[in-house]
């Protein structure tokens, strides 16, 4: 489903859902047009700005692989007859804004990043013919959408009768590398992810009680509520929360999931939170035509390309 709006000469069909294949989306790559109206469509570029001077701007060719939005305005006072001139790249703003690539490229890349299950590293190289530097500094750019999305799905899940999976993990090898607690409610798929500081007790009681609803059973296959909670944390989660701890356990579905689906080799831990966030998003996601539209779209509300000036 889709809606008009047209606030310039230029008509966009903002795009809400779509499902688009990996065939599919190499043909859009193909055409640069084609491409420029798909990122249009989910915002991830704009095809009109504002002026300072309160004209609207449509985006013009500078050259082959530069569009920027060029107020022509001229001034409607006699004694001055200057053209405005204000002018600014069109992905002023974006996810592209820094690239040193085309758009192309970096669509390209994406593309076989949300398609391929890793290791993916050669496979991209080889289709991309971009060097190692370049592609993990993307990749790097990739995670950060992953882990702003995670934050923007992360909810209070649990409750009567629910179960909920949780799971912690170190993010790095130092010392004061942060925590990662995260929990999924196994009827829904519903999850939170929090990062911490520390694994106090204190923490982990301020984690339960903000992220889970009372009456939930918490399991884990490897969590213990003794090892983290202070006895009386415990009770207070226990009677006053009517929350119910199953011991270990080796059947955590959802987790079992994600893990599959963190590299084993060639990680570095301080990017620990993107690959458990890049695993949530695939497992929500598991079907790869789903994930473009979802991707896309959170990179719009992430880096919102510049509309006025």
């Amino acid at each position: 489903m889709a809606h008009t709006t047209a606030e310039s000469a230029w008509s966009v069909v903002r795009c809400r859902d779509c499902n688009i294949t990996e065939t599919e989306f190499f043909e859009i790559l193909l055409d640069r047009d084609c491409l420029l109206n798909f990122f249009y469509q989910h915002s991830v570029l704009t095809c009109h700005a504002r002026c300072k001077c309160g004209s609207i701007m449509n985006p013009t060719e500078k050259s082959a692989n530069h569009l920027v939005f060029h107020c022509e305005r001229t001034s409607p006072s006699p004694e001055n007859g200057r053209q405005c001139d204000t002018s600014f790249t069109i992905l002023k703003g974006s996810f592209f804004e820094k690239s040193a690539i085309t758009l192309e490229k970096v669509a390209r890349l994406v593309m076989l990043y949300l398609c391929r299950p890793v290791p993916r590293h050669r496979f991209i190289s080889a289709e991309t013919n971009l060097d190692s530097h370049t592609l993990i500094n993307w990749y790097s750019s990739i995670r950060e959408v992953f882990i702003f999305w995670a934050g923007q799905q992360s909810s209070q899940i649990g409750g009567e009768g629910e179960v909920v999976e949780i799971e912690w993990r170190k993010g790095g090898r130092l010392k004061d590398s942060p925590w990662i607690f995260g929990g999924i409610q196994r009827s829904s798929g519903q999850f939170f992810v929090a990062p911490t500081e520390d694994r106090s007790s204190a923490t982990f009681l301020h984690i339960f009680q903000e992220k889970i609803r009372s009456g939930t059973t918490v399991v884990s296959d490897c969590w213990k509520p003794n090892d983290y909670l202070d006895e009386e944390d415990v009770y207070d989660l226990t009677v006053n929360y009517s929350m119910h701890f199953e011991k270990p356990v080796a059947d955590v579905q959802w987790w079992s999931k994600v893990r599959k689906l963190i590299p084993k080799s060639g990680r570095r831990k301080k990017y620990c939170l993107g690959y458990l966030c890049e695993a949530l998003f695939m497992v929500r996601y598991p079907i790869h035509t789903q994930r473009f539209h979802s991707f896309w779209t959170t990179v719009a509300q992430m880096y919102p390309p510049v509309a006025h000036f």
